[in-house]
């Protein structure tokens, strides 16, 4: 929170007097603990933090496992995330809220408003669109008039796609700043598992009727004020990439990730003063080029399949049958052996312009996750005053309220970019 004239004095009494530096709600969940083992081995010992959950029995285990840890937290609390009293009392001691408390769109609302109006800083791992775009709509003015700083989409979804087209975008601007962007590809591939609150969360996803209520249209994040220059159809068939000679089918998490690209190009258009003039961003999944076209539509039509399994109850109990249940998830030696890999190409309408790769070694929706989450919680615990001198409050993306601090602390995690 920015305590400055006009402020409203008891938030800035509030703020200086907080007991923790960050505070990891939804502990208990599976990348919840995986959260708090990073903390505890990775963070300085000078930060002070404590970590919540709904099962006492589980939360006092984890609580007194990592106490023997190089950074071990500080306090623990039990509460269900769906009591509002309890979460404003917790948020209000701390200065970052980091949550993995999902799915998102049940037990998360509480934890927004509270840091909102608290001027608690915020990030969490949601990837669900719909919800977030009415977070921002219930609670975007009361953060700003706070000073909170609130960054969903702060793990795998979205974190490469939104630094990479940032990045990509920076070279270009190097490389041939007279050639204006007009469209962004990327092609991602990926190897790893999925924990229990994930597999949840898309299936209570696909118990919307359609993709537009699932993931709103493509310009659901963007502030109103511009929202017409950032609706792009959005690609249904395998797309054809002249640079590596194979035709890719869209990647299963663009419906997310584009709409978090164009959240971060209108707010730097907005906030940020960069003239950069909207584009089209379109992710792929890379496949074999040896008959790709044929895979592509495989690819394409598997998800198709899934999704309409996924749209019935009794799909749903299927699928909940077979699948991972909530609190558990891929092995360390399989979260150790993931990866993924993402090439970035931008274009001045048919024109290469710039390019970029990015790596990263281990699962990504677990130990991706988990780094890029932490991350980007220890830039807002270390330099959030300093963030809140240069932008507003309110809500951001990864790379518009992080940028280069995140990039570093990434790169020094092991994430790589050539």
């Amino acid at each position: 929170m920015n305590c400055q004239a006009g402020s409203d004095t008891r938030l800035c009494m509030v703020n200086s007097a907080r007991q923790f530096d960050l505070v990891v709600f939804g502990s208990n969940a599976f990348t919840g603990k995986l959260a708090t083992d990073y903390i505890a081995k990775n963070f300085p010992p000078k930060i002070r933090w404590a970590i919540s959950g709904r099962n006492s029995e589980k939360l006092e285990s984890l609580y007194k496992d990592l106490l023997s840890s190089p950074n071990p937290p500080e306090g623990y609390f039990v509460f269900n995330h769906l009591d509002r009293q309890k979460v404003f009392e917790l948020a209000a001691k701390t200065k970052v809220a980091l949550t993995f408390a999902g799915p998102f769109g049940r037990y998360g609302e509480n934890i927004v408003a509270a840091c909102s109006q608290l001027g608690t800083h915020y990030v969490d791992i949601t990837g669900e669109t719909v919800w977030v775009q009415k977070m921002m709509e219930k609670y975007g003015a009361s953060a700003v008039q706070s000073g909170a700083i609130l960054i969903p989409f702060s793990g795998f979804d979205s974190v490469p796609s939104d630094l990479g087209v940032w990045q990509v975008l920076q070279q270009a601007k190097n490389e041939n700043p007279d050639a204006p962007v007009t469209e962004v590809v990327s092609l991602f591939s990926a190897k790893g598992g999925i924990n229990g609150g994930t597999f949840q969360t898309v299936l209570e996803m696909l118990e919307n009727e359609s993709e537009k209520d699932v993931f709103g249209e493509s310009s659901a994040l963007v502030p109103t004020q511009c929202k017409k220059e950032f609706y792009f159809p959005e690609y249904k068939k395998p797309v054809y990439v002249k640079e590596v000679r194979l035709t890719a089918p869209p990647f299963p998490m663009a419906p997310i990730n584009s709409r978090v690209v164009y959240q971060s190009q209108a707010l730097r258009m907005i906030h940020l003063g960069v003239k950069q003039p909207p584009f089209r961003y379109t992710e792929l999944q890379k496949v074999s080029p040896r008959f790709s076209r044929t895979r592509a539509w495989t690819v394409i039509l598997g998800g198709e399949i899934l999704k309409r399994i996924g749209h019935f109850q009794l799909g749903r109990k299927a699928l909940r049958a077979i699948g991972p249940t909530a609190g558990t998830g891929p092995s360390e030696k399989s979260r150790n052996s993931g990866y993924f890999k993402a090439r970035f190409f931008a274009y001045s309408n048919d024109t290469l312009v710039s390019k970029c790769d990015m790596y990263f070694k281990g699962d990504p929706g677990n130990k991706a996750t988990v780094t890029m989450a932490c991350e980007s919680a220890r830039c807002l615990v270390v330099d959030g005053d300093k963030i809140a001198t240069s932008i507003p409050g309110g809500f951001w993306t990864p790379s518009t309220a992080l940028g280069l601090l995140l990039k570093t602390r990434l790169v020094e995690a092991g994430l790589r970019f050539s």
